[in-house]
């Protein structure tokens, strides 16, 4: 945004026959907007929390760590996880799982390629 402000302009009150000179004064103040404007989206990165049923990547989706679930969800009381060491890889890629009524615990290691949630309340990291 810019106001431009313009003083007087006219003659420095002289009003003779004999002269002829004229002075002009400007006067220009400029406001600018100094609050910077955001032109990138919020950085989204790999979450903490987390639910559905789905299978998530370590590290692009969710970030490693301790993980608690309430139990299961949409009307059911047990809540499936397990963890992966490949995509696609069917019994062979699951490194550890688990199939319980209420609360569930789940660690999220490094070198996990995925973690599978199904029919359990959100997953919250807690450690």
């Amino acid at each position: 945004m810019a106001i431009f402000v313009l003083g007087s302009i006219g003659n420095s009150g002289k009003n003779s026959a004999s002269s002829s000179t004229s002075s002009t004064t400007v006067t220009v103040t400029k406001i600018v907007d100094a609050s910077p404007a955001s032109t990138q989206p919020p950085t989204v990165g790999p979450k903490t929390t987390f639910d559905g049923d789905r299978t998530f990547l370590v590290g692009k989706d969710i970030v490693p760590g301790h993980y608690r679930s309430g139990g299961g969800s949409g009307g059911r009381t047990d809540c499936y996880w397990e963890r992966q060491s490949s995509l696609g890889g069917g019994n062979r890629a699951i490194i550890a799982s688990d199939l319980a009524e209420g609360q569930q615990i789940a660690e999220i290691l490094p070198n996990d390629v995925a973690f599978q949630s199904k029919h359990c309340q959100p997953w919250e990291k807690i450690g």
